[in-house]
């Protein structure tokens, strides 16, 4: 029974002196600085400020490296609109890594009093727009709030020309939303082409570009084309 005691008390005493050396070790390091934030390296901001990225993750050098959440980090960073992904990684003793994957710039859109801010290709309103970041973009401009179906088909009408030959993304300039009429879209030469509502957009596309296709070949000018009307298409030319 002695013995029994005797063993039971040096297992105690065993573990009892590891736990106060690793104390010791882990306090010893973060005394000298080895397990504190000495460094932070972000990646992949572009448009989002670091100073931002710092205010929202509240992150400090000096800090310990493992008093914090990585995953908390991550969705206080997401809150910007700017960015759609992130991730912090501690990398022992003292750096973190942040990593951040940022929304692109799609077009831009008049929210009221001509106030410009640019804006996702799924519909996110990121930032007021500016000259650093350029204002060489189409422009969605409409009533004070643009009904989402609405906003909905103007970028897709966007998303469809970006890569066509014919009518390309960047040949428009802007598209006149309405709750009433639909949507009327302007290109840099001038044509107003009225899609009104959301109905069969690759079916009127299609007969947009054919109705571009031949005036290109027979050498004039459109003002005006109307693809709201049912099998039909509606355009005037400037001759």
């Amino acid at each position: 029974m002695l013995n029994e005691r005797l063993i039971n008390y040096l297992y105690v005493m065993l573990a009892g002196s590891i736990l106060l050396t690793s104390i010791l070790f882990v306090f010893t390091l973060n005394l000298y600085g080895y397990l504190t934030v000495q460094t932070i390296n972000i990646e992949g901001n572009y448009r989002v400020s670091q100073t931002e990225i710092m205010k929202r993750t509240n992150l400090e050098k000096g800090q310990s490296s493992l008093l914090f959440l990585d995953s908390d980090l991550e969705a206080k960073i997401e809150k910007s609109p700017w960015v759609l992904d992130a991730t912090v990684t501690k990398i022992l003793p003292n750096s973190v890594s942040i990593r951040i994957k940022e929304a692109e710039i799609f077009c831009l859109i008049d929210s009221g009093n001509k106030n410009l801010k640019y804006i996702s290709d799924s519909g996110i309103i990121l930032d007021n727009a500016n000259i650093e970041f350029g204002l060489d973009f189409p422009v969605i401009i409409g009533e004070s709030i643009i009904e989402p179906e609405l906003l909905e088909y103007a970028l897709s009408i966007l998303k469809i020309s970006r890569y066509d030959p014919v009518l390309n993304f960047e040949h428009i300039s802007e598209l006149n939303v309405n709750s009433v009429y639909g949507i009327t879209v302007v290109t840099t030469e001038g044509v107003n082409i009225f899609f009104g509502f959301g109905e069969n957009l690759e079916e009127r596309w299609n007969t947009l570009k054919k109705t571009f296709l031949f005036s290109q070949n027979s050498n004039i000018k459109q003002q005006f084309i109307d693809l709201s009307l049912k099998d039909k298409v509606v355009v005037k030319y400037d001759l």
